[in-house]
């Protein structure tokens, strides 16, 4: 099979194009922004790597592909409260270049969405179908409208597509979030760690492994239509006990202390939970690494890391 991957050379497209390279003839599409080809070194040989800007798209020599992995975008949900033009750019007229290259060229597509799409919903688990959306950050605003861009496209131009609401990933070659802000704050001072917000914000942490399980197995599986599923970890985790989880694998005992409110930003939703059993009832995905190994995982990666 033919597949194009946007974003491959990013933490999640990494881990994607080493799943896939043996068996499908792989393009990478990657302006390394944020994205690293130390990530795919190992797999170079084996694909095709194209450093660019998918806005340039049109102008590059590409095969049709059989399916589209569009995992290319601003990740970084802090990152539109500076630059409130990165995720328009990043995130919406991004995909839209993309669809309109895809309608003569290709049918299929699955894209990462996120839980940010929801906005604040309370204490409850949110179901794909039963929220009305009221996005709160710039980030989350951009996937909502992406996702809609996708399915005027599905409607109009009959591309199939598989949209995979995220929640937060962790995991080896993580590149932005608060596990690897811990880990680089208390590099710097290991005595002391602050913590943003009151500590209580929760959230579900997936990891990788599983996050690109689910992508491969469903995503390349037999089907067409449009679909949206959540994908997260059916366990949740506040941030206080997730930084004691950090600071036990770094084998610290910080004093901590905390900046005050009930969240860590402007455009940060203090409690997001995914109902995930759509995805479990219709394609049977479960998550297979518990929360506390995908944190430990993660910390033991940015240990090594050099990068911080």
């Amino acid at each position: 099979m033919k597949i194009l991957i946007t974003g491959g050379a990013g933490f999640i497209g990494s881990h994607l194009v080493g799943k896939l390279v043996d068996n499908h003839e792989i393009t990478v599409i990657d302006d390394l922004s944020t994205g690293k080809k130390e990530f795919i070194k190992d797999y170079l040989d084996k694909i095709r790597f194209i450093r660019g800007d998918i806005m340039d798209i049109k102008s590059m020599t590409i095969e049709n592909p059989d399916i589209i992995f569009h995992l290319a975008a601003n990740a970084d949900v802090r990152g539109g409260t500076s630059d409130t033009y990165i995720d328009i750019e990043k995130n919406i007229i991004v995909t839209h270049e993309l669809l309109e290259f895809m309608k003569e060229r290709c049918k299929n597509i699955v894209f990462t969405s996120s839980a940010t799409i929801y906005g604040e919903c309370g204490y409850q688990k949110v179901m794909e179908d039963e929220y009305d959306f009221n996005p709160i950050s710039l980030y989350g605003m951009s996937k909502l409208a992406a996702e809609k861009l996708i399915h005027v496209y599905h409607n109009n131009y009959g591309i199939n597509a598989r949209i995979f609401r995220f929640g937060n990933i962790s995991g080896p070659r993580n590149t932005h979030g608060v596990i690897r802000d811990f880990v680089s704050a208390l590099k710097q001072t290991p005595d002391c760690l602050k913590i943003l917000g009151n500590g209580e914000q929760t959230k579900q942490y997936l990891d990788v492994e599983d996050c690109v399980k689910a992508l491969m197995d469903i995503g390349l599986s037999s089907w067409c239509g449009f679909r949206v599923y959540n994908l997260a970890h059916h366990e949740h985790l506040d941030v206080f006990s997730l930084a004691k989880i950090v600071t036990d694998e770094m084998k610290l005992h910080p004093e901590y202390t905390f900046s005050g409110g009930d969240r860590a930003w402007v455009g940060d939703v203090p409690y997001t939970l995914l109902n995930t059993s759509r995805i479990y009832r219709e394609c049977g995905w479960q998550p297979t690494i518990s929360t506390e190994e995908s944190i430990r995982r993660t910390v033991r990666y940015l240990m090594e890391d050099g990068s911080i």
